[in-house]
């Protein structure tokens, strides 16, 4: 994975968000970088996690990783962003990532999204270690609104947690919904819909998670 470049760096955005959603001990590190055109809105106080401490540059939003430097990111917190490992953690141009206020998203070490993506959490998303993703992709562990029964009134279309392993490679305009487990190992193919949770580790997936090709390995 290629270091990003920070020429586009929001000065003024990244000092603050650093200092107001990360604790001091952290926040002076300025493990958070986000570019000028980021849209910054709804970042609590300390909001982001270090389990195993921070350091510089750990979590970007909005430079180029082969995307179209000019294309408008999103950083929306209300709940929790937890970075473990000491690697990268790089949104690229593009992304929108919303964590609600009851919402957890949790990233391994060493993750990179090329960019253009959409990453929307109302309780809970999981990213192992060693995670790729291309470009266009949209991951959510929610519906986007509530469906109520009809007679009991409850609501029957609560969010669920979506969970990826370690060492997955995602092909661009990937689909991932409530619910889904994506075991470690596997490469999702380009354009691919997946909405339950599946087992097999080392495959390559297709959608509703067919299966194109087991015992795999896959490298950058």
């Amino acid at each position: 994975m290629d270091t990003n470049n920070f020429i586009n760096i929001g000065l003024i955005k990244t000092l603050y968000i650093n200092f107001r959603c990360c604790k001091i001990k952290d926040a002076v590190h300025l493990p958070i970088f986000v570019a000028r055109n980021v849209g910054v809105a709804y970042c609590k106080r300390n909001v982001f996690e270090f389990p195993e401490g921070s350091k510089t540059k750990m979590f970007t939003v909005g430079f180029n990783r082969s995307c179209n430097t000019g294309t408008p990111s999103a950083l929306k917190v209300k709940g929790k962003i937890i970075l473990h490992g000491a690697g990268i953690h790089a949104f690229g141009a593009g992304c929108d990532i919303t964590v609600g206020g009851n919402g957890i998203l949790e990233i391994g070490d060493h993750f990179a999204c090329t960019g253009e993506s959409k990453i929307s959490v109302s309780n809970k998303i999981t990213i192992g270690k060693n995670n790729l993703w291309s470009y266009g992709c949209t991951i959510m562990d929610y519906d986007g609104h509530k469906i109520f029964d009809g007679e009991s009134g409850l609501q029957i279309n609560k969010p669920k947690e979506v969970i990826f392993g370690d060492n997955i490679w995602m092909g661009n305009g990937c689909t991932i919904l409530k619910g889904s487990v994506i075991p470690s190992g596997c490469i999702i193919a380009a354009r691919s819909l997946i909405s339950k949770p599946l087992s097999e580790e080392n495959v390559i997936i297709t959608s509703q998670g067919k299966t194109l090709k087991s015992n795999i390995r896959w490298k950058t």
